[in-house]
């Protein structure tokens, strides 16, 4: 028979002769009857807090899976993001260090070409200023030193002469007129001897002075500075 406060209640026992007190035997048994079923609701209520508490542990040790996994899940994802970082800051230093060596490249051939233009540029302004040198080398020695013939043709044209008018007699009957023709070679015409005062004046201007029958010429330019 199972044991129960109830049970306990109703429990009867056979009398005898100096058995116990029938008062005394029903008030303990009602006591622990009391201390029984106290006991046995204490129990329950024990049976569902710990069945409430197994519930909440399972349910927080899905919540600490739960967690875990997406720790885990997070642990891999922060790994793969920071490789995925890493390997985009990578490429980017790649990238950049192309496109400077590129630059780097680029200004090395502008600087060539550059130099190059220079060079050229430097050869032309040389070539250009020895022929500017040339050039002033031969005004300078245009202006500094005339020829004698150059000299010469500076001077004014000789006014062209008029044929002199020749009286020539006419036969008898006729007046002799004087008539506009050419002195005719085999008329002697008497030649006027130039004074002494016109050589004298000739040897001194030096512009005046003309050689003849000879071949030798004679620098004009240097006479006067002798």
């Amino acid at each position: 028979m199972k044991l129960s406060p109830v049970n306990i209640k109703r429990q009867e026992f056979s009398k005898s002769v100096r058995g116990f007190d029938t008062r005394e035997v029903n008030d303990f048994l009602e006591k622990v009857a009391d201390e029984l079923e106290s006991a046995i609701k204490e129990n329950e209520t024990l049976r569902r807090t710990i069945d409430q508490l197994n519930l909440d542990v399972e349910r927080y040790k899905t919540i600490e899976d739960s967690l875990q996994k997406a720790l885990i899940a997070a642990q891999e994802s922060s790994g793969l993001a920071l490789q995925k970082a890493h390997e985009e800051a990578a490429q980017i230093v790649r990238i950049a260090e192309a496109e400077a060596e590129k630059l780097i490249a680029g200004s090395a051939e502008r600087a060539q070409e550059l130099s190059k233009n220079i060079a050229v540029l430097e050869e032309r302004k040389a070539y250009l200023f020895s022929r500017i040198s040339a050039m002033i080398e031969t005004q300078e020695e245009l202006l500094g030193m005339k020829a004698p013939e150059q000299v010469l043709a500076t001077e004014p044209p000789v006014a062209k002469k008029e044929p002199d008018l020749v009286t020539i007699p006419l036969d008898e009957g006729h007046e002799s007129s004087e008539v506009d023709a050419p002195v005719d070679a085999s008329v002697e015409v008497a030649e006027v001897e130039p004074s002494k005062e016109s050589e004298e004046k000739k040897e001194k201007d030096p512009s005046k002075l003309f050689f003849t029958g000879s071949s030798e010429k004679i620098d004009i330019n240097n006479i006067v500075e002798d």
